[in-house]
């Protein structure tokens, strides 16, 4: 069985992220970073995968341990590929919509600073220095343009 873990190490040249847009009451739920690289910048909820996990597993487990939310997938907005400044490596990212969404946002103390909904307006008057990769405006142009693709684009083997 393919191991995407196996190529997601940030010891790599490229990372494969996962990432859910949370969209409530017209506004978007973003994570503020506590890792060094990317200290007090704002990001959609997720991360790496880990080992055994496919990419809708992941997508879930990151978006619980950075948010506390409980979520399932609706379908994907799009796969993003970027070079990522702060870890100096190309990065693949999957980006889901969230739909079921279940629990009250409270930040991960270790890595997430906070978790708050932030309105479209809010979000488009963000400078981009705020911003751990400042492609997560595209990301939420493409979702407020209606872009959205089922799951089963997506063959987990």
């Amino acid at each position: 069985m393919f191991d995407l873990a196996s190529i997601t190490s940030s010891k790599k040249r490229f990372r494969v992220v996962c990432c859910a847009l949370i969209a409530l009451n017209d506004g978007i739920v973003l994570v503020q970073e506590a890792e060094k690289k990317v200290y007090g910048r704002w990001s959609i909820p997720g991360g790496l995968i880990e080992h055994g996990e496919n990419i809708f597993e992941a997508t879930k487990r990151e978006v619980k341990e950075e948010t506390h939310l409980d979520i399932e997938l609706r379908g994907l907005i799009g796969v993003y590929n970027w070079y990522s400044k702060n870890y100096k490596t190309g990065e693949a990212c999957y980006i889901f919509q969230a739909a079921n969404i279940r629990g009250e946002t409270k930040p991960q103390t270790d890595e997430i600073l906070d978790a708050k909904l932030f309105t479209f307006r809010e979000i488009v008057a963000m400078p981009e220095e705020s911003w751990s990769a400042p492609q997560f405006r595209q990301v939420i142009k493409d979702f407020r343009r209606g872009k959205l693709y089922p799951l089963e684009v997506i063959t987990v083997l």
